[in-house]
């Protein structure tokens, strides 16, 4: 797939290009096309940007986990060493997580553990500790088999029947809704809850960085090391320090980062909701799971629904479940079975994932993991294997030569290229300007008043006035009656004809005619009225 990216990149950069980098150059509109800039008369990179070998091209540094990649350069310098580009995504190495601002070692349940290897489970930093040199359940967490979860109480939040454990006389073995609901009553002898240390994690109080919100990338370097939040990256541009996001113009902690700035005392404090504190750090609360890049608290499905938005909703059932995007209902893949006692999708036998995908890592540019496959985000459409943008989608990494009459435009999107095109988001294509021009797309006639793109007996599609309108000289009319509303004369003789007059805001005859034949004439009662007044007006002359 990567592959398939590079090629089809290396073919766009190809149309078009000015200077390829290290050739001369008298403005930066000369090196544009690889998204260099002109210095000392020569295209090159600038400071935030790496020279791509293999698609000759300038690439921005990575400046956040997570980020778009084409080389492993690009994340290296912002993750370290054991940073990665893994599809097109900069990420840490297999065996390492990305956890308080950098890649750190960690194991998995039941494997070895040591001072310098972190025990971490997958979707919850808190669930495991190091005892005896193996990485087992924290206190307060059971062992579900593939991973560690939080035991619960009566009344107490739950995901799975499992969480729910017993206090005193009762067992509550039942979620419903959220919430361990009570089941029957024995004598337990299972030990009670041992919910994890909320102590703070205390700050010099003599703290004097000054973070005062403002946009980062307008900072000297001296006001950006004011704040031990902020980095000048490459002694070019303030950003937030690994670890730290920006949110709302402020560089925030992510999910286990601790806050070198600011003393939390409540869960209330920390800025990514819902979250808990452990330590004076801030995790997300309890059943909810944490993205991989910590900067997010995904929701979980609760085994009295099933419900679910998108994947991470899932993971209540284990890494082989997936939300169906057409029920919204979390399922196991084609692979796993349920469980129904522990709630997890597990596979029988040998596991073979040839071809499916569980993550949206799994997945390469500008695409997501839905119903087990990579398909393409909403703003970009499926072409040889790869995804390319739609109109209104990214043209930062591809151009927009795919799609006749566009352009990529100042902000990084591709547009038609101008006001005389309109697109269902796939074509640029000519307004029509009159009735009965042929189109393709509904858009193409919003010029025209009343009309739409309609098919024909012929196969091919035109401008035609729409339902209860009529076409009249290349203009579509709303139909008239007989005695149809109206609010002036042309309403009526413009499709009625001239007979009509629009009385009383009614199509109908003049006074003293009568509707016949589709026409207004003359009434027989209204000739001999007609006469009458005529004889007397002779009588009064004669008399006169």
């Amino acid at each position: 797939m990567t592959y398939v990216i590079y090629c089809l990149v290396f073919i766009f950069y190809c149309i078009g290009v000015v200077h390829p980098i290290n050739e001369k150059c008298s403005s930066d509109n000369d090196c544009s096309k690889d998204k260099s800039f002109c210095i000392d008369d020569v295209c090159q990179c600038d400071r935030l940007s790496i020279y791509s070998k293999n698609i000759k091209q300038c690439w921005n540094y990575a400046t956040e986990y997570a980020a778009d990649c084409f080389e492993p350069e690009q994340c290296t310098e912002f993750l370290g060493e054991h940073g990665n580009c893994i599809n097109n995504k900069c990420l840490c190495d297999d065996g390492y997580k990305w956890l308080g601002g950098s890649c750190i070692s960690y194991v998995g349940k039941n494997e070895s553990c040591s001072e310098n290897v972190s025990c971490l489970d997958a979707n919850d930093p808190l669930a495991l500790t190091c005892i005896d040199g193996v990485c087992q359940c924290r206190a307060g967490y059971y062992d579900r088999g593939m991973d560690c979860r939080i035991q619960s109480e009566y009344q107490k939040e739950c995901a799975i029947n499992k969480d729910c454990f017993p206090t005193s006389n009762s067992v509550y073995s039942y979620c419903k809704l959220g919430k361990c609901t009570k089941d029957s009553t024995f004598k337990s002898d299972i030990e009670e809850n041992v919910t994890i240390s909320n102590s703070l994690l205390y700050f010099n109080e003599d703290n004097t960085d000054d973070c005062s919100q403002g946009i980062l990338s307008n900072f000297t370097k001296e006001d950006c090391s004011k704040c031990s939040k902020h980095l000048y990256f490459r002694d070019s541009i303030c950003i937030c320090r690994p670890g730290y996001f920006l949110q709302d113009g402020e560089c925030i902690p992510e999910l286990g980062m601790s806050d070198s700035y600011k003393h939390y005392t409540e869960d209330s404090d920390c800025p990514i909701k819902p979250s808990k504190l452990s330590n004076g750090i801030c995790y997300c609360k309890n059943y909810w799971f944490q993205h991989y890049t910590n900067r997010e608290c995904k929701k979980t499905t609760l085994q009295y629904t099933y419900n679910c938005m998108d994947n991470d909703w899932c993971k209540a059932m284990g890494p082989y479940a997936y939300c169906d995007s057409n029920t919204k209902q979390c399922k196991c893949i084609d692979q796993a079975v349920l469980n129904s006692d522990t709630f997890l999708c597990e596979i029988p036998g040998e596991r073979n994932l040839t071809g499916i995908c569980l993550e949206d890592t799994d997945c390469s540019l500008y695409q997501k993991c839905l119903n087990q496959e990579c398909q393409c985000e909403n703003e970009f459409s499926q072409m040889d294997n790869t995804c390319l943008p739609k109109i209104g989608g990214s043209c930062e990494i591809f151009n927009c030569s795919h799609i006749e009459n566009a352009e990529c435009i100042s902000n990084q999107t591709c547009q038609c290229k101008s006001s005389a095109y309109v697109t269902d988001g796939y074509r640029c294509l000519e307004k029509s300007t009159h009735l009965n021009d042929e189109c393709s797309i509904e858009e193409q006639c919003q010029d025209i008043p009343h009309s739409s793109c309609i098919s024909s007996s012929n196969g091919s599609s035109y401008c035609t006035c729409q339902n209860n309108y009529l076409d009249k000289n290349g203009t579509c009319y709303l139909k008239r009656e007989y005695k149809s509303q109206c609010a002036s004369r042309l309403d009526c003789t413009i499709l009625l004809g001239d007979s009509f007059v629009c009385r009383n805001s009614l199509c109908q005859c003049p006074v003293y005619y009568t509707y016949k034949d589709d026409v207004c004439v003359r009434s027989s009662s209204s000739k001999i009225l007609a006469l009458y007044f005529m004889l007397w007006a002779l009588v009064f002359v004669i008399l006169m």
